[in-house]
């Protein structure tokens, strides 16, 4: 087991935690700082995969009416709505630490782990095609990743209590044709709450996505 950074960020600005976080990437990869995981939350915002469309994606006149930002990330993966009651956790290491040479299996890897962490708390649940974590079939939690700057990172959204109707709202899967095959279209999934199941304290539930995720690096 090797020893990870702790950090709790306090910063809600969407665009400014996409910037840290790459940021982590390249410190981490450098050997500046340790391999660290990171715990955030962002104000309302769509945060849009980097091989995306966000015309595809977006709701966009309903974003601009509700002033939601829409960000896009470095990382690939699909599009998802931030909130306060959507906790973000992010791992980072330096990539000569792999423990597969394959994104997706490194990836499953660390979704697994949070999953070993709500099952601590007695939540059941599955890994989907996509790395994502799923209760009772619905989503809970989805992820993407990155290889650069000589390190690899890992970030995952898990909703706890955010509101799943704006969510819904803000992003919409637009009709595909032909010429938009080129880009990256998201995992529609049906999405679950948290506390709908069981309200954990959010220390107590980062302490233990920490310690699951020490564990299995």
């Amino acid at each position: 087991m090797k020893e990870f950074n702790l950090i709790r960020s306090l910063i809600t600005e969407p665009r400014l935690n996409i910037s840290l976080d790459e940021m982590l990437l390249r410190l981490v990869g450098k050997h500046t700082i340790k391999r660290s995981i990171r715990f955030y939350k962002n104000v309302d915002s769509v945060i849009v995969g980097r091989f995306q469309r966000e015309e595809l994606e977006v709701n966009t006149d309903y974003c601009k009416e509700k002033q939601i930002p829409v960000v896009k990330r470095f990382t690939g993966g699909g599009t998802v709505f931030h909130d306060l009651g959507n906790l973000n956790v992010t791992v980072v290491f330096p990539d000569d630490e792999l423990i597969s040479p394959y994104l997706l299996e490194n990836m499953h890897l660390l979704s697994k782990s949070i999953l070993i962490a709500l099952n601590s708390f007695g939540i059941e649940g599955t890994i989907g095609s996509h790395q994502e974590i799923l209760v009772s079939g619905k989503k809970i939690s989805g992820c993407a990743a990155a290889k650069k700057y000589g390190g690899f990172l890992y970030h995952a959204t898990l909703l706890m209590h955010s509101n799943l109707r704006r969510l819904n709202k803000s992003i919409s899967a637009k009709e595909i044709n032909l010429s938009d095959k080129k880009y990256v279209h998201s995992n529609r999934a049906e999405v679950i709450n948290l506390y709908s199941i069981k309200k954990i304290p959010e220390e107590d539930l980062e302490m233990a996505i920490f310690e699951s995720l020490e564990k299995m690096l």
